[in-house]
């Protein structure tokens, strides 16, 4: 019988590899770092977007959507927005 749509597929992992150690992957998968303080968080994926808020150098963000050279991103905060993807390092 099929599984109901609400179901979640097991999660896949290495061979060899716990649980623990997948989570922490997932995060550096999707977890960043700002790099220099003043960093523009822009509204939108492009240069000329207004500026919702200049982040400081080790704030963390989540990362929700990946381009070329933007990611889009939520702070702790709960705010949403575009930074260029130079501007972020992994923690």
């Amino acid at each position: 019988t099929a599984q109901p749509p609400d179901v979640a597929p097991p999660l896949q992992s290495a061979p060899g590899q716990t649980l623990e150690e997948r989570v922490q992957n997932l995060r550096k998968e999707v977890e960043r770092v700002v790099k220099a303080p003043g960093a523009p968080l822009k509204s939108a994926p492009f240069h000329t977007a207004s500026t919702l808020q200049s982040l400081t150098a080790g704030t963390e963000i989540l990362i929700l959507i990946s381009t070329p050279y933007w990611y889009g991103v939520e702070t702790h905060e709960g705010q949403h927005g575009w930074i260029m993807r130079d501007q972020l390092e992994q923690r």
